[in-house]
């Protein structure tokens, strides 16, 4: 009875320390949008009124998916609400419970497999909706009672992997569908070639990742493990697997319990005997003689090569990406492999890179100034002959641009808010729109390549699969060259009489061609794992194409020769699938999504409806906002569309038996972000009284109102944030008994102040210490304009700068710091940074430097036992200065303080998990040398990322 009573101690104060981890918000949506909803018994859709027709068609698909969705699960949920935004040019979706809500992002992706992408959304985001409310239900009512939506939220973080959660919906998607990830060759391609030529990697580097070595996503690990463990104990297992979870919150142990007493292994037990089978499996495929040859660098690490292209004299584009550096443009020379840097690019948007006669063309994020919902996307054309770019802004979803060989014209692919995709055709120069097509059954374009100056191939996907079809610009015709179809095609390009394509056809993806006069169908390509990017080069006498490694992509280069190719016939072929197939005959359903829409009634949804949707409570003051805990109790609120969030409770301090009420509310809604804070009740604090240390209460009453307008920015590589704001603070110290403290510390405080933050980032790559380049100014300005205290003023700048190291993924950090104030008496806390080991001193005028320089020592990627799991570990040696001036008055005499003040040392931090918990954990110690005090100090350094859940 102790040890569960310890445990779910520990797990309120767990809970406490990371509510703000949990209470988030994906962003906003422009305030100018009119929502409108659907309400049935299972879902209630909240949508812009722009997605009218899409969002009954959803609701349709959704009460098919309800039926069967959580069949293996046993259990169907509760009514939940969806959140749509359609204004992004993102491609995703979430489910977040504290507050519970599933938020879908619904514009297409160009990577995407053979089925509509509203489907795959609702199948797959069910399916976590139905694995969250089964803990939910399952959960003692005590535990919900005295803590709300966050219990489940906590028990979910707490215990269940990630790959569970995520492979159980990938396996959702596959069984219930003839698609799904689990079809899609180039899904398992990675943790394929990795288990054939290196092996399975520990359970801890597969769920929890490595900087050392590229590790296949928890998604990935997640379908196998998922699926091979129902194939092996039947589909109801991790059902029981998660009620079990839920019914005992306060043990530990109670997953891998549940799973060895179901399957005679726990989690590690298991992964590693299901990931040995697979290596045998994946190893003993028998292959085909490949004619093909390696032409880019030799490597050593994990490098992707993608995209090559032929630029005649043994010289080739390519784009490289890497752990260990940002994705570059480079041109390689196959003689010397040698390789030159041409363009660094900001963040492209997934299969939008084409390349030809010396251009690059791509597609790049751009985010919206203020809202996360509404950004959009540029098309980037880079010169190689003259080294110069040309941006051309065509709408807020432009994806997959190619340009026509007059270099004149450009195609890309366009989606609308409605979700109506076109193709459009523009002036390459100006962005000025010539033509535009649209298919009858509004499928989405993908892949499109020009063929020659006068058509256009590209593959369509709708409702029912792909299909490859050539687009005709003079007359409009859409010809279909390969019927619909659940195999998953891409990339097409032409030569000769020949269209060489992408296919799945035989479980691993590879480059097919189809005669452009017969029809006929041969396969090209022999590669272990898959293949991308096909391109042609030599004078059309060969393809290049980018193939997987266990070291990533490589660019190869294979002789067009039609005598070494194998027909195929694609109506005659059989799923290669095996575990996918047995899946789906585990479920005994197959979502079959009819093209009749319901016509459900819908209702206009106001901005403020569910503006103090109550969630979560807890017997402690939590402030989600600003990340404290205190004793008290507490009310958490988020309304439904992210742009009210507030705490409300009663804060008590037990040392001095006061408390107060207090509260929080932040509106997001408005271009400016406001937030505003009350507390009334009792404080205190110790004062000299007749020269005694006491302690006085007071009543007091606060108020704090702060705006802030961050604005966001990017170009390329560097990514900017501006974010000026202005607070006030005001504050009431009223009945309190003690004379000297009525005189001279009771009446009436007021505080203003204005900041002002400018940052300029490069991106970093995955290894980086800093950022090769950056830059953040602050500047920050306080002052009591009225009231009883005037504490005078303070205002302070204060600069970051980032530089490259001689070595790569170290890093160089400089801090420079300055700050004045009008009087030492004044009670402001320091604006800038103090050395570091060293304690903060009253002062009128402070000037400040640190140099610090980073650098990673290791990647152990070892764990001990299931306590920890450490992946890198890292040195930051400093050196810290600082001036410090002030005059103080004390005991009728005047001291003045003119005197600098150093430290140097070292931290050691590592990147390690715990208890094989998602979030990581920076943590490690600092050894100070104090020079003036010429004394060695020491500290710990813990902190805890929440970005990652």
């Amino acid at each position: 009875m102790r040890s569960k009573v310890a445990i779910l101690f520990f797990t309120l104060m767990l809970c406490f320390k990371i509510s703000d981890a949990q209470y988030f918000t994906t962003g906003q949506d422009r305030a100018g949008i009119k929502w409108k909803q659907i309400n049935t018994f299972h879902y209630q859709i909240i949508y812009p009124n722009t997605f009218e027709k899409e969002a009954r068609r959803l609701a349709t698909i959704l009460r098919e998916v309800y039926k069967v969705g959580g069949n293996s699960l046993g259990h169907k949920p509760e009514q939940i609400s969806i959140l749509i935004h359609n204004e992004t040019i993102k491609s995703n979706g979430l489910v977040a419970w504290a507050p519970k809500r599933m938020e879908l992002y619904t514009t297409p992706p160009q990577d995407g497999y053979a089925q509509d992408w509203l489907e795959q959304l609702a199948i797959h985001e069910y399916r976590h909706v139905v694995q969250i409310d089964k803990i939910q239900e399952e959960l003692p009512g005590l535990l919900k009672l005295i803590l709300g939506e966050q219990a489940t939220a906590l028990v979910l973080g707490a215990y269940i992997p990630t790959w569970l959660l995520e492979g159980d919906a990938v396996v959702a998607e596959t069984a219930l569908t003839q698609t799904g990830r689990g079809r899609q060759a180039s899904f398992l391609q990675d943790i394929k070639a990795q288990l054939s030529d290196i092996g399975p990697y520990s359970y801890y580097k597969a769920a929890l990742g490595s900087y050392k070595h590229y590790v296949p996503n928890h998604y990935k690990m997640g379908y196998l493990m998922v699926g091979k463990t129902r194939e092996k104990f039947g589909k109801n297992i991790w059902g029981d697997v998660l009620g079990s979870v839920g019914r005992n919150p306060f043990n530990p142990w109670n997953f891998d319990n549940k799973l060895k007493k179901l399957t005679g292994r726990n989690k590690v037990q298991l992964y590693d005997t299901l990931f040995s089978e697979l290596r045998e499996e994946y190893k003993n495929v028998p292959q085909e003689k490949d004619y093909s040859y390696v032409v880019s660098p030799r490597k050593s690490t994990y490098k992707n090569y993608r995209y090559g292209f032929d630029l005649g004299n043994e010289r080739m584009l390519v784009m490289r990406s890497a752990l260990n550096d940002i994705t570059k443009f480079l041109v390689l020379d196959r003689a010397s492999r040698d390789e030159k840097k041409v363009f660094v690019p900001g963040s492209i948007i997934s299969e939008s890179v084409s390349m030809g006669d010396n251009l690059i063309c791509w597609v790049e994020y751009r985010p919206h100034y203020r809202w996360e919902h509404a950004d959009n996307s540029v098309v980037v054309i880079y010169n190689l002959k003259n080294d110069r770019t040309i941006e051309l802004n065509l709408g807020n979803k432009v994806f997959a641009p190619t340009i026509a060989p007059d270099r004149k014209r450009l195609a890309v692919v366009t989606s609308d808010e409605r979700n109506n995709h076109q193709l459009k055709i523009v002036n390459a120069t100006s962005g000025e729109e010539l033509r535009s097509f649209q298919t009858k059954d509004r499928a989405l374009f993908m892949s499109p390549h020009w063929e020659g100056n006068h058509s256009i191939l590209a593959v369509a996907q709708n409702r029912k699969g792909k299909r490859l079809v050539r687009i005709i610009p003079s007359t409009g015709e859409i010809k279909t060259l390969i019927d619909n179809s659940r195999w998953d095609i891409k990339k097409p390009i032409r030569s000769g009489n020949w269209i060489f394509y992408v296919a799945n056809y035989h479980g691993v993806d590879n480059i097919y061609a189809l005669h452009n006069v017969t029809n006929r169908i041969f396969k090209v390509s022999q590669s272990r794992f898959g293949v991308t990017d096909p391109s042609v080069g030599r004078g059309n006498s060969v393809l290049f194409y980018s193939d997987y490694t266990s070291k990533g992509y490589d660019i190869r280069e294979l002789a067009i020769d039609p005598s070494k190719w194998s027909e195929v016939n694609i109506n005659e072929l059989k799923s290669p699938y095996r575990l996918a197939e047995l899946l789906t005959k585990q479920e005994n359903n197959q979502l079959d999504f009819s093209d009749t829409i319901v016509p459900f009634p819908t209702e206009p949804y106001k901005r403020l409806d569910d503006a103090l949707k109550v969630h979560s409570w807890a017997p402690a003051y939590i402030d989600a906002i600003n990340q404290t805990v205190k004793p008290g109790i507490s009310l958490l609120t988020q309304n439904k569309l992210n742009t009210i969030s507030s705490n409300f409770g009663f804060e008590y301090d037990v040392d001095r038996n006061i408390g107060k009420l207090a509260g929080t509310v932040q509106y997001n809604g408005w271009i400016p972000k406001f937030e505003v804070t009350g507390k009334i009740g009792k404080d205190g604090g110790k004062y000299w009284v007749d020269n005694q240390l006491e302690d006085i209460n007071w009543n007091q009453r606060e108020l704090e109102v702060n705006m802030s307008l961050p604005l966001r920015f990017s170009r390329h590589s560097y990514s900017q944030l501006i974010i000026p704001s202005v607070g006030w603070e005001y504050k009431r110290w009223e009945n309190s008994s003690t004379p000297q403290l009525k005189r001279n510390v009771l009446g009436d405080y007021n505080l203003l102040r204005y900041s002002l933050y400018i940052q300029n980032m490069q991106k970093q790559s995955y290894q980086d210490m800093y950022p090769n380049w950056g830059q953040i100014f602050k500047f920050t300005y306080k002052h009591t304009p009225k009231g009883i205290f005037d504490y005078g003023n303070i205002w302070a700048g204060q600069a970051v700068g980032y530089f490259p190291s001689l070595f790569r993924n170290h890093g160089i950090k400089v801090y420079v710091g300055y700050q004045e104030k009008s009087s030492t008496l004044s009670n402001y806390s320091e604006l800038i940074q103090f050395p570091r080991g060293m304690s903060k001193l009253m002062n009128d005028r402070a000037l400040a430097y640190q140099l610090n320089y980073k650098f990673p020592l290791a990647y152990p990627d070892a764990n001990i036992g299931k306590l920890l799991y450490v992946k890198r570990v890292k040195v930051n040696m400093f050196y810290d200065y600082i001036d410090l001036k002030g005059d103080f008055a004390s005991n009728d005499r005047l001291y003045v303080l003119d005197k600098d003040f150093t430290t140097y040392g070292a931290e050691i931090t590592a990147d390690c998990h715990w208890f094989g918990f998602a979030a990581p954990i920076d943590l490690g110690f600092r050894m100070a040398y104090d020079k003036n005090e010429e004394e060695m100090k020491w500290g710990v350094l813990f902190n805890i990322n929440f970005s990652v859940l």
